[in-house]
């Protein structure tokens, strides 16, 4: 009966758990500027790395390749887990939204990253949003695989 009781207690724990935490290694085509209007794709590479505090997702996504760019800072990510059904935001960057007619503007963008997770494996896609000017950005897709410990 003590072994039932236990058991109990660990698989009450463990489903506990949002299947999100944990650390993931995703893949993505990264838009690369030139110093025009126009840029091209590269294949790139982070390390995601999210936890539960409360009802709350928090994490860091660090650019991990190409390797011929300089370390960055990880950018830092929030959000809610509601469902299975994944969207979290981090702190707004600088953009730049350009009109043909009246030339470029500077304004700040939040990213979002949108995904699911199923098992060891997450999928999804983001983006940049500006509410105040009413743009968003076409969706970049992403996908990557659990990092074993």
């Amino acid at each position: 009966m003590r072994f039932l009781i236990v058991a109990a207690m660990l698989f009450s724990r463990m489903s506990d758990q949002n299947p999100v935490v944990g650390q993931w290694l995703v893949s993505y085509q990264r838009p690369v500027f030139n110093g025009t209007d126009s840029a091209h794709f590269e294949r790139a590479m982070a390390r995601v790395t999210l936890e539960q505090r409360g009802d709350s997702i928090v994490g860091r996504w660090l650019l991990v390749s190409p390797s011929a760019q300089p370390m960055t800072a990880p950018r830092v990510l929030w959000g809610v887990a509601p469902h299975r059904r994944f969207q979290l935001s981090g702190p707004p960057i600088e953009g730049k939204l350009i009109n043909h007619l009246f030339g470029s503007t500077t304004v700040m963008l939040v990213p979002v990253y949108d995904f699911v997770v199923s098992g060891d494996s997450i999928s999804g896609s983001l983006y940049t949003r500006n509410d105040e000017h009413g743009v968003k950005s076409p969706p970049i897709a992403f996908s990557g695989v659990r990092e074993k410990k």
